[in-house]
């Protein structure tokens, strides 16, 4: 709901502001409760709730949570980081050097760690490092069943479509080698997350480009991305000034 909620909002970054602060003030007295990090005594549903508070305060940029899952990534040849949080870890550990970071773990024989480490790649909002991850996706150094990973972060996150798209009509021949029709399919349904209605004119500009034989195959899936993004851009002229406008009335001190 969080991810949906903010893409009502892709471009307002004094709202998106304003929601990170009402998520803190939310959140942050329930982790203060049962703490920053697990003891000994906590019960089974206190370890679901700090991991579930943990995410969405990390989400929501909280000044007390970064440098904790920082500290956490910084220490985890020592102290392994628990499964359930390497997402909010990773995500968190950014820029480039946490991106080159990140992918020397992709030699782990772990498809599930390859997973989370490709999705916590998609999410970067700098550009740069979005060409950097296709360019690294079409290398040997990733295995052609994780490849779909991080396309669909990529497109759900906001800051990223411009480059997602381009990457896609310019080295598409590379990517339909890369992947089987099936993850094909995949990476272009994953395009209905694209929220705004910019996208629309882009994803038939980017289909014309394809030829008859290669659309054939992933044509239900382009279409279904299409109406996507109709859906999605619609809620948002519909609802983003009425989401901004109240997020004005909140009390978020």
């Amino acid at each position: 709901m969080t991810r949906k909620l903010l893409q009502v909002l892709p471009t307002a970054d004094a709202s998106i502001a304003r929601f990170n602060a009402l998520c803190q003030k939310l959140y942050w007295p329930a982790l203060s409760k049962i703490g920053l990090t697990p003891k000994s005594t906590d019960a089974h549903s206190e370890t679901l709730l700090r991991t579930i508070l943990l995410r969405l305060l990390a989400n929501a940029k909280h000044p007390n949570v970064i440098p904790h899952l920082q500290a956490l990534f910084a220490d985890k040849d020592k102290n392994p980081i628990p499964a359930d949080l390497r997402g909010a870890v990773y995500v968190r550990n950014g820029g480039e050097t946490g991106f080159n970071q990140l992918v020397e773990l992709l030699v782990s024989e772990d498809a599930v760690e390859r997973s989370v480490v490709l999705r916590s790649l998609g999410t970067t909002p700098d550009v740069k490092l979005v060409d950097k991850l296709i360019a690294l996706l079409l290398s040997d150094k990733v295995r052609n069943q994780d490849c779909i990973y991080p396309f669909i972060a990529l497109a759900s996150n906001t800051k990223a479509g411009d480059a997602l798209l381009h990457n896609l009509t310019s080295r598409w021949n590379e990517v339909s080698k890369k992947m089987p029709t099936m993850m094909l399919s995949s990476v272009i349904g994953s395009l209905g997350a694209l929220g705004q209605s910019k996208y629309i004119a882009a994803v038939e500009e980017f289909w014309k480009t394809l030829s008859p034989e290669s659309r054939q195959p992933i044509e239900r899936s382009y279409q279904q991305a299409l109406e996507g993004i109709k859906l999605q851009s619609a809620w948002v002229a519909r609802d983003a000034q009425s989401a901004a406008d109240y997020l004005e009335t909140v009390n978020v001190a």
